[in-house]
């Protein structure tokens, strides 16, 4: 059982860093100008439809520019071809289902494999658990501004042992104000870029490194006092 627990978290892990460099590399070769030209397009033409796929997607799994589609709709309101309430609800909704799905996957399968003897054995697996536990509103409330690095968030209070209703309660509050600080910022400049969006994201990633940098150094620090 505990080498089938390890396959499992390999693979989890393998896919987790091949998404990030997949990211990564689409940054580097502009691939996402070209996603978010295409967005716009399809945004002018299905409208709240766009919205909805777009924002649900990248809210689950896939690191698609939301912010700046917030930016863009917002703008285009400006101009008459959006409601501003309707594009609001229609967002949100996308972003909640998305963001409890990945919650829910790794509730669901996470801890039907990742065992509290599993946790107990790798301790840095426990230390995690525990810092988003405790820190659980904070951590929720603010990635829900940067974009990529709260699907890792999403995933990660799914194996903790935040409770369902707080991480639902958090990511809705977080996510209003996402949704309208994008959205008025864009109908206000009446300009949509994803240079906002890019300070986010490296904002939250930043944060979930310096996360991780905290738990290996704790872990370490504890393992030589020990010896």
């Amino acid at each position: 059982m505990p080498s089938r627990i390890h396959r499992i978290l390999k693979i989890v892990l393998w896919i987790l860093v091949a998404l990030l460099f997949i990211f990564l590399f689409a940054k580097s070769v502009s691939v996402m100008d070209y996603v978010v030209s295409t967005l716009l397009s399809y945004l002018l033409i299905y409208k709240y439809i766009t919205v909805f796929v777009t924002i649900l997607l990248s809210s689950f799994l896939l690191p698609l520019p939301s912010n700046t589609l917030f930016m863009a709709a917002g703008s285009f309101a400006s101009q008459g071809y959006f409601n501003i309430g309707t594009l609001f609800i229609v967002g949100l909704i996308a972003n909640v289902i998305g963001d409890v799905s990945g919650f829910a996957v790794t509730r669901i399968w996470g801890t039907k494999y990742i065992t509290q003897e599993y946790l107990q054995r790798f301790s840095i697996l426990r230390k995690t658990e525990d810092f988003i536990e405790s820190h659980a509103k904070m951590t929720v409330f603010l990635t829900r501004f940067t974009g990529t690095p709260g699907v890792v968030v999403n995933f990660l209070s799914g194996l903790s042992r935040v409770s369902f209703r707080t991480f639902l309660t958090v990511d809705i509050i977080g996510n209003i104000f996402n949704i309208l600080f994008f959205i008025w910022l864009g109908y206000f400049l009446k300009i949509y870029s994803e240079s906002y969006s890019d300070v986010l994201q490296v904002v939250g990633w930043i944060v979930i490194i310096l996360i991780v940098v905290y738990l290996f150094y704790k872990f370490f620090l504890q393992n030589e006092t020990g010896k």
